[in-house]
């Protein structure tokens, strides 16, 4: 890829399901998937704390509430940089790689944290507005 990849190209070429499935035994429900969230040693009453919607391509996790995109996933599985979970990501599904010096690396890296701080935070949210059962929150988790 050129140094002004798209992110969206990448996105719109992998889907989360696939992705996330990878390191969670989803489990379709209705519009969405759930785990338990297990990579992140989380356990839950009822095993499903984590939530995959495909048609957002967004994730969230109601008992720690991280969320995010595929490169969210990533970054947070690999505990990498944005640049990593990119180069992970075309590697694993084939795509053209970014190519990029560091100089380049760290300015679109920080551009990119800035952006999906923005961008993902109110779309996981709206995502997942009603999907997410009603019930009482103790000590930040969903009781169930």
């Amino acid at each position: 890829m050129d140094k002004h990849f798209d992110t969206d190209v990448i996105k719109s070429s992998i889907d989360i399901v696939d992705v996330v499935s990878k390191d969670e035994p989803l489990q379709k429900s209705g519009d969405t998937y759930r785990s338990g969230h297990e990579s992140a040693g989380h356990s839950s009453k009822s095993g499903t704390c984590l939530d995959v919607c495909p048609a957002k391509q967004v994730y969230l996790c109601r008992n720690c509430g991280e969320s995010g995109d595929i490169f969210s996933w990533v970054m947070h599985r690999d505990s990498c940089s944005f640049i990593d979970a990119a180069k992970w990501l075309c590697e694993t599904y084939h795509l053209p790689l970014p190519n990029l010096s560091s100089q380049e690396s760290a300015r679109f890296e920080f551009e990119q944290k800035e952006r999906v701080h923005i961008r993902i935070s109110p779309q996981t949210d709206q995502s997942f507005k009603g999907l997410i059962p009603s019930a009482p929150i103790q000590g930040g988790c969903y009781v169930y």
